[in-house]
C-alpha cells in the first residue's frame, strides 16, 4: 500500500494485500507458510469461511493500525503478513500448546508450540514498533511492526468472541457404560475366560442364543479394548 493521507488513495487499505514485494523471497515463503500451517490448524475448528474472515479482519486491522502510525505522513505497505498474524493469535489463544516440528531453511530442526511462536512475534514486533514508529529510528530491514500488531489484535478479538460464545461445560455426570454400572468388577484372565466361552456358545448355537448378561459380556470386552 503506498499511501499519503493527501493523496486520496482511500482504496489502498483494501488492495494492498493482493501485492507483495519480490526482494525477500523468504518472507513471501514464510506467509504463504503461515497460511498453509495456520488454515489447517484452524480450519476443523472455525470452518473455511472463519479462517478467511479472522484472515480478512486481521489486514483490515494491520492497515488501520499501519496509517494510525503513519499517518500525515508517507509509507509503504505491501503483502498479507498482518492476516496471518492473525490467524496465529487466533491459534495460540484455541490452542496454545500445540506442538509443531519444523526444518529451518531445510537443515535444522526447530520444535515450538503456539503460544511460544505468538508471544515471539508479539515481542519482535512491539520492539520494532517503538523503536522505529514511537522514536523514530531506521531499521536495518523493511519492518512494518505496526500493521502485524493490528493483525494480532484483530485475531486476539477474534479469540475473545469465540470464546465467549462457546458453550459453557456441562456439570451432568458421564454416562457409565451399561456393561460396568451393575457388574461385578472381573479381572482380565477371568473376562478372557467369560468371552472365550461365549464365542465357543456364538459358534456352536448363534448369536442368538445369547443371554443378556452373556451380551453385556461382550460389551465389556469391547470396551476394555477400544480403551487400550
Amino acid at each position: 500500500m503506498l499511501f499519503r493521507s493527501q493523496d486520496g488513495r482511500w482504496w489502498t487499505p483494501l488492495t494492498f494485500s493482493l501485492l507483495h514485494s519480490t526482494s525477500n523471497l523468504f518472507h513471501l515463503g514464510v506467509v504463504i507458510a503461515g497460511l498453509l500451517i495456520l488454515g489447517r490448524e484452524l480450519g476443523p475448528r472455525i470452518g473455511a469461511a472463519g479462517v478467511f474472515l479472522v484472515f480478512a479482519l486481521g489486514l483490515l486491522g494491520g492497515a488501520t493500525w499501519w496509517l494510525a502510525a503513519n499517518w500525515g505522513g508517507s509509507g509503504e505497505l505491501v503483502g498479507a503478513t498482518a492476516g496471518v498474524c492473525a490467524l496465529l493469535a487466533l491459534a495460540a489463544g484455541t490452542a496454545p500448546e500445540r506442538r509443531f516440528d519444523v526444518l529451518l531453511f531445510f537443515l535444522f530442526p526447530v520444535s515450538f508450540r503456539m503460544r511460544h511462536a505468538a508471544w515471539t512475534l508479539l515481542a519482535a514486533d512491539g520492539l520494532a514498533f517503538a523503536l522505529n514508529d514511537l522514536l523514530g529510528r531506521p531499521l536495518p530491514f523493511a519492518y512494518a511492526a505496526s500493521s502485524h500488531l493490528g493483525g494480532m489484535a484483530a485475531g486476539w478479538i477474534a479469540w475473545r468472541f469465540l470464546r465467549a460464545r462457546a458453550p459453557a461445560p456441562s456439570d451432568r455426570p458421564v454416562p457409565v457404560p451399561e456393561a460396568a454400572a451393575g457388574a461385578p468388577t472381573r479381572t482380565p484372565a477371568e473376562l478372557r475366560a467369560e468371552v472365550d466361552r461365549v464365542l465357543d456358545k456364538i459358534n456352536a448355537r448363534g448369536l442368538g442364543a445369547l443371554s443378556p448378561d452373556e451380551r453385556r459380556t461382550l460389551d465389556e470386552a469391547k470396551h476394555l479394548l477400544n480403551g487400550r
